[in-house]
């Protein structure tokens, strides 16, 4: 008799990372997506890894809506490469919420980055927690706005369209390449849910949890369609200048199998 008949053969398969996505400043190289059904406006989680091109450009990596329509969202990079968390919307005092980290990203090489918001959170300092590589940030050059009690940040919504890599009304896009963009919809998570320190090195982990309604995956492993959500929920991205070539295979951020 066979030895896997009669049964389900559980064989794990190793976790690792295959691919990532270059995108290109000047190519406006950018990914769009309206999600299919309402999420979660105010927890959520947005894991990835960025390696950064040189330069000092502000750069979008998640928005969410497009000015003057609000509220809008935005994880981005200021001209010193501090990371920027903002969301505005002028039905809300304070209209304007931003957390910028005094801390830059690093230029070069591959970073995890973790936003995490709960803004039904009633600790003003824990509805936006940002994190590099496991490490939370506290200090930060801008730090004002995100005090409002279930605030709804325009994010996981049918009404307006997401994009990776570009900020819309500026004409912002990101330079450098990402990996593993997780948007977990619903949950305030840290970032031991996606990485964990190996040895003093910060490597990415399967994630195992849940994604929510409108929570998505991109792993960037088929060229052919760099945009594909491999969370099941189906919220694929539309690749814009984006093409097979924008694949990356190699030099990709550490992974522990």
């Amino acid at each position: 008799m066979s030895l896997f008949s009669g049964a389900a053969c559980n064989v794990k398969i190793p976790y690792s990372i295959t691919a990532a996505c270059d995108f290109n400043q000047a190519d406006s190289d950018h990914m769009t997506n309206t999600p299919a059904s309402n999420g979660n406006q105010r927890t959520f989680t947005v894991s990835v890894w960025i390696k950064l091109d040189s330069d000092n450009d502000s750069r979008s990596i998640f928005h969410s809506n497009t000015w003057p329509s609000e509220p809008w969202f935005l994880i981005g990079l200021h001209d010193n490469d501090g990371l920027i968390v903002r969301s505005y919307s002028g039905s809300v005092s304070p209209a304007d919420h931003q957390k910028r980290t005094n801390t830059a990203v690093t230029e070069g090489s591959w970073q995890h980055i973790v936003v995490a918001v709960d803004t039904t959170d009633t600790t003003d300092a824990d509805k936006v927690k940002i994190y590099f590589n496991g490490t939370k940030q506290t200090s930060f050059a801008t730090d004002y706005g995100w005090t409002v009690d279930n605030y709804d940040t325009g994010v996981n919504q049918t009404a307006h369209e997401q994009q990776i890599g570009e900020e819309p009304a500026l004409g912002r896009y990101f330079n450098g390449e990402m990996a593993e963009f997780y948007m977990i919809d619903g949950q305030q998570l840290t970032p031991s849910e996606f990485a964990v320190d190996d040895g003093g090195t910060w490597k990415a982990i399967e994630y195992t949890g849940t994604f929510g309604t409108a929570g998505f995956h991109l792993d960037f492993a088929d060229s052919s369609d760099l945009g594909n959500d491999v969370s099941g929920n189906g919220e694929h991205f539309n690749e814009v200048n984006i093409v097979s070539g924008n694949q990356i295979t190699s030099n990709l951020p550490p992974f522990k199998s």
